[in-house]
């Protein structure tokens, strides 16, 4: 389910946005004619209810559709328009499906045909794998046998690079749209790297908007460290809460 709705989510978003846009400058009717799967396709995501129901012939027929409707990057080239990116973020839990049952693994396979057959074949979109993993790269070119891809690595952002990662990809990406013009408070726990802005975002989504700050499992996390340093005897038996942040 989270591999079905991800992809949904990522590609809704860009359909959405490029339909609004495209709207604007061509008439609907000439689009139509034009693209037809474009304006057609519909995305789905599904609950925790239905998560049973989803299978890697669901996520397949998600990926045909998706392709069968994006358009060569040409296009958008030729209304002055960036050609999309597809960003995976912590690409590395990929390995996660593919160490699971057989069936992930060949899931996990297509899905990697799939990106390299729009990128590179059918130039349809660029794709970023962003990763915490410091082996994540090694793996991935290992698994795809493909000498091309560029390795980056990105450190911390300025406060103004973070505060528009954050308005303009993390909140419409979960959906906070409550959470406009608050970057502030998020960059007080978070800070500016994207890995853990995307994190937060994330559990407080998860948790519906009721997530105190102290419960964020970063915080948590390097706060349980300096404390088992600092007083490691009172660790193992203390039951206090965490002190306000």
């Amino acid at each position: 389910m989270t591999v079905y709705n991800s992809i949904s989510m990522q590609f809704k978003l860009f359909f959405d946005e490029r339909k609004t846009f495209l709207k604007k400058i061509i008439p609907e009717m000439v689009i139509r004619a034009k693209i037809p799967y474009f304006f057609d396709l519909k995305f789905k995501l599904f609950d925790e209810k239905e998560k049973e129901e989803i299978t890697s012939n669901d996520v397949n027929e998600l990926l045909g559709k998706i392709a069968h409707a994006l358009l060569n990057w040409n296009f958008w080239k030729g209304y002055d328009v960036s050609p999309p990116i597809f960003i995976i973020d912590e690409a590395n839990l990929l390995s996660q499906l593919g160490d699971s049952l057989k069936e992930g693994a060949v899931l996990l396979k297509s899905f990697l045909n799939w990106l390299v057959a729009n990128m590179k074949q059918e130039k349809r979109f660029h794709a970023v794998l962003t990763s915490s993993d410091p082996f994540f790269f090694n793996w991935i070119i290992n698994l795809l046998h493909i000498p091309h891809a560029t390795l980056y690595i990105v450190g911390d952002l300025s406060k103004e690079e973070a505060e528009k990662y954050f308005e303009k990809h993390v909140l419409p990406q979960y959906e906070c749209k409550e959470l406009e013009g608050n970057f502030d408070h998020v960059c007080r726990i978070t800070g500016t790297r994207m890995l853990i802005i995307n994190r937060y975002i994330k559990e407080y989504k998860l948790f519906k908007g009721k997530f105190a700050d102290s419960k964020f499992s970063i915080y948590r996390s390097e706060y349980n460290k300096l404390k088992f340093g600092l007083y490691p005897e009172d660790l193992k038996c203390s039951d206090k809460p965490n002190p306000p942040l």
